[in-house]
């Protein structure tokens, strides 16, 4: 049975659990690529902008700075997003996205329960299976970014707030998901009901 939560979703973020790094530079890799950052939301509001705005200086920050490209693919609820992410596309690092934290997944994935859940906000995340050392560079891109004085610049003028999480952080609380007991996720479901 599927359970949304507000930050559920963000137990794939760019802090999942990685494969084994291939043996490529991680500059090699990167140069002439593009990197996808799929938007589970319509066009314009903040959350668009919060990615589009990721996307305009996160590829800087890259080893061998990738083209980063923003593709909206809203619908559902950011399911259809959520899909394309999990299930369509290229499990190597060239995928980010930023989707619905209420998107449904499965129950074991539950972060530390709805009270928690305030405690990621955004997030950008990552295909499963990425490659440690691609997500290890991700993360890095990612704070690198954060702290990037045009991209807060840029979110204070449009008012966006950013409070980043580091990946090392949010896999820890996706650890914490494993050791849920099935009573208290029935708890959960009895607090925050599926409709």
């Amino acid at each position: 049975m599927l359970l949304p939560f507000r930050a559920a979703a963000l137990a794939c973020v760019v802090c999942l659990v990685p494969t084994l790094a291939c043996a490529q530079s991680l500059e090699n890799f990167y140069r002439g690529k593009t990197v996808n950052v799929i938007i589970g939301y319509p066009p314009a509001g903040a959350n668009d902008f919060y990615a589009r705005a990721v996307a305009r200086h996160i590829g800087k920050h890259i080893p061998g700075n990738p083209t980063v490209i923003p593709r909206n693919m809203p619908g559902g609820g950011s399911l259809v997003a959520a899909n394309h992410i999990f299930n369509v596309a290229p499990k190597d690092g060239t995928t980010l996205g930023l989707i619905v934290p209420t998107a449904p997944i499965e129950e074991k994935q539950i972060l530390r329960i709805v009270a928690n859940a305030t405690e990621v906000g955004k997030m950008i995340l990552s295909t499963p299976d990425t490659p440690t050392e691609r997500i290890t560079a991700l993360r890095r891109a990612f704070d690198a970014t954060t702290q990037d004085p045009a991209f807060v610049a840029e979110l204070k003028a449009q008012r966006v707030e950013l409070g980043p999480m580091p990946g090392e952080e949010l896999q820890k609380l996706v650890a914490e998901v494993g050791a849920v007991p099935p009573d208290i996720i029935e708890k959960v479901k009895a607090i925050y009901p599926l409709n």
